[in-house]
């Protein structure tokens, strides 16, 4: 699962590309919203992560792992991103990270009365990803970004 990273320029365009089948996302939807109204539906046929219908050029293993709130907006979400990860793309550079809401399957399933998800169960032993952790919410040293590296 740690594998499972996408293109910055990739969660930009979901952000900021409006219309994605016959879904528009909106900027203003928290994470959460855009799990409920964009992730689930796009994905409920093959009901696979989000990561597995990404084109493969959008994708790698990821440098950074972001770990947020999901009642943050998508807009303010890639705003701290490109604070942060903006001198990356000045120098060409197209980060690969790795978000939840792409790597983790959202479809939950039942066994013995509780909702159950391998990736999730996995997390823990698949979190040595080697790169960098990103964390909004608490300030970068000598920024007023909103996102420490950890």
């Amino acid at each position: 699962m740690t594998e499972r990273g996408v293109t910055l320029s990739h969660f930009k365009r979901l952000v900021t590309g409006g219309w994605h089948g016959n879904i528009k996302v909106q900027r203003s939807w928290t994470v959460q919203q855009c799990v409920d109204l964009f992730v689930r539906v796009r994905s409920e046929e093959t009901r696979c992560c989000l990561f597995d219908l990404v084109p493969t050029e959008c994708t790698g293993r990821p440098t950074y792992f972001i770990s947020h709130t999901w009642s943050r907006t998508l807009e303010a979400l890639l705003s701290l991103l490109e604070v942060y990860l903006g001198p990356k793309v000045q120098q060409g550079e197209d980060p690969i990270i790795w978000l939840d809401i792409y790597a983790i399957n959202q479809h939950p399933y039942v066994c013995r009365g509780q909702l159950k998800n391998e990736d999730v169960a996995n997390l823990e032993s698949d979190s040595g990803h080697g790169g960098h952790t990103l964390l909004p919410g608490q300030p970068v040293r000598g920024s007023n970004a909103d996102l420490v590296p950890v």
